[in-house]
């Protein structure tokens, strides 16, 4: 009878018994019989039979055979084993491991896995995963940005913010504000300036005829209106006895004798009475 055994050549016996005191003996669970006339063979590690074999049978992949007398155990999540694995491996960090896994499954790119991982994680918005590992994921700084699934950080452009309470948005800088390469916020054109066509850069305003002024934050020079004089970054209006008649640095003193009450031209100003001054 196959799956028996006997040592004694007097007792005949099917294959996979043995005859102890002319009884026949089945092979025990762990080992195998493939003579009938001889003691059972013990299984190799990573293997496993059960009582009445006659070969042991290789543990098969996804499983682990560490007692040889049973059947073999299944792999959980996060586990893998080839064939003949007496116990089953941790999926390494950057892979993951389905239940009965042969094999680890290499994480696609912009996501990432801890050790024992049985499924990957897309990478989060606003961090950068340059590897599948877990240990290699960081943060975007100041000045970048990233949405989910992103492997690398964007530098943020000329003419953007990229906000570092906020590293999964950027935005256009509004008119009258710029942003140099790699800016977390927009600043204002400072007073005397205006921004270029894409707020990247501030371009300093004209001090040449006509005469240009701005104020913070403002999207263009302008002229200096009359009645005002201006020094590029700041506008005063002219003191009585003074006027400008626009696009002016400075104002001018109005003749001697004159007042000019409306200080935009010195074609208002006005004779004095007779025994009167002027301020």
């Amino acid at each position: 009878m196959e799956g028996y055994y006997s040592t004694s050549p007097s007792t005949y016996c099917f294959t996979g018994s043995n005859c102890v005191y002319r009884a026949c003996t089945i092979c025990p669970a762990g080992s195998s019989c493939a003579s009938k006339s001889s003691v059972p063979v013990a299984c190799s590690a990573g293997q496993y039979s059960l009582p009445g074999s006659t070969s042991c049978q290789t543990c098969p992949a996804g499983y682990s055979c560490a007692n040889k007398n049973a059947l073999p155990t299944v792999c959980s999540a996060g586990k893998y084993a080839v064939a003949g694995s007496t116990s089953c491996t941790t999926c390494p960090e950057g892979y993951y491991c389905v239940a009965a896994g042969a094999a680890t499954i290499l994480c696609d790119t912009g996501s990432y896995s801890a050790a024992g991982a049985s499924t990957c994680t897309v990478c989060e918005a606003g961090y950068q995963c340059p590897t599948t590992k877990y240990s290699t994921r960081s943060a975007c700084v100041g000045g970048s940005y990233s949405y989910a699934g992103w492997a690398v950080c964007g530098k943020c452009l000329p003419g953007y913010w990229c906000s570092p309470l906020n590293l999964a948005s950027k935005g256009v800088c509004s008119t009258g504000f710029y942003a140099p390469n790699d800016f977390c916020y927009c600043l204002s054109a400072p007073p005397g300036y205006t921004t270029n066509s894409n707020n990247s850069a501030v371009i300093k305003c004209s001090s040449s005829t006509p005469y240009s002024m701005s104020l913070e934050g403002v999207t263009s020079c302008t002229s200096c209106p009359a009645g005002f004089a201006c020094d590029g970054s700041t506008i005063s209006m002219c003191a009585l006895g003074t006027y400008s008649v626009g696009s002016s640095s400075s104002c001018s003193q109005c003749p001697t004798d004159s007042v000019c009450p409306t200080r935009t031209s010195a074609n208002t100003c006005l004779g004095t009475a007779a025994g009167s001054t002027s301020p």
